[in-house]
């Protein structure tokens, strides 16, 4: 979410153009990312919720392994990569 730059005031020293840059592309990312962590945290529910659905602690299917830590609401996914270096889903 972009933010409006305010004018500088009369008689106020002006900040230095490059640390208002950075601080607020640096606010950009963190928002961003924090958007990402409620995306995962949302799936890691989901996961959760269908393997105990399904009566499973670990599942390993096509490079892919989930489980769920014992005496733990903590999920650990691994996606295994291919000779071509990406996870091979497509």
């Amino acid at each position: 979410m972009a933010r409006a730059k305010q004018e500088t005031l009369p008689g106020v020293p002006k900040g230095i153009p490059e640390l208002e840059k950075i601080g607020l592309e640096y606010a950009e990312a963190r928002d961003r990312r924090m958007e990402i962590l409620k995306e995962e945290v949302n799936l890691k529910a989901k996961a959760m919720e269908s393997m105990q659905k399904h009566g499973l602690l670990d599942y390993k299917v096509e490079g892919i392994h989930m489980q769920i830590v014992a005496g733990e609401a903590k999920l650990k996914v691994t996606v295994e990569k291919d000779a071509d270096g990406d996870g091979g889903a497509e």
